[in-house]
């Protein structure tokens, strides 16, 4: 295989300096990573495989289980000692149907992949949610080990994450006054102090407070891997 088309199960690829790797002894990989939009938030950009199974996703009081992800430490910490990984395509997946509001809200919403302080992608969401694409060019982007990486979810457009938030509550489902009030000041309490006992403790009083859907995404980096057995 030698262009950025090479489909995900290549049994060899072609380096940019020409050169055709063997993967006989790499298996076939992808790895994933989850974000929540909250209907009550105005968190309109969120950062994805910069946590691992057993800690809290940003933003939230959830708990990553391999429902969320499945890399085998935070992304800024980079692979373990000795994996590589040749990523060649990323794609995106939901964890509902893509009604008008989630299509509009992809649309404005753009995926970034950053590894070792370069930029790759910046594609439209909802191009990764209708098929893989090439994540960068030239492909492949090499991933070594203890060399950070993650992926920026970012929607600038404030109506389209305003109109799905509101389709995620119930389609303009309001809160009484004083509710709402105290959501508000909760919010601003969470930004200040974003982590820790009190702020999983805060979350939890918001979910009580708070009707509504959360909408869950997850972005897959896909390739092939080698790594060490233990």
């Amino acid at each position: 295989m030698s262009d950025k088309k090479a489909p995900f199960h290549a049994t060899e690829i072609r380096l940019p300096d020409g050169t055709v790797l063997d993967l006989s002894e790499w298996s076939n990989e992808s790895f994933r990573s989850a974000l929540f939009v909250n209907p009550w938030s105005a968190q309109n950009v969120w950062e994805l495989f910069v946590y691992s199974r057993g800690v809290a996703i940003p933003g939230t009081d959830i708990v990553a289980n391999r429902a969320h992800t499945n890399i085998p430490r935070s992304g800024d910490s980079g692979l373990p000692l000795d994996w590589a990984m040749y990523v060649l395509q990323w794609r995106a997946a939901l964890n509902m149907t893509l009604e008008q509001p989630v299509l509009d809200w992809a649309a404005e919403t753009v995926v970034q992949f950053e590894y070792n302080g370069k930029y790759y992608g910046n594609t439209p969401l909802i191009d990764l949610l209708l098929g893989a694409r090439p994540v960068g060019d030239p492909l492949p982007v090499h991933m070594r080990e203890n060399l950070g990486f993650k992926v920026t979810v970012s929607t600038d457009n404030e109506r389209a994450v305003a109109q799905l938030r509101d389709w995620l509550r119930g389609g303009g489902s309001v809160l009484p006054e004083n509710v709402r009030d105290a959501v508000t000041e909760l919010d601003a309490i969470l930004r200040l102090q974003p982590e820790g006992p009190v702020a999983a403790s805060l979350r939890h009083v918001q979910a009580k407070l708070r009707p509504g859907r959360h909408l869950m995404a997850w972005i897959h980096l896909e390739g092939p891997v080698k790594r060490v057995l233990v």
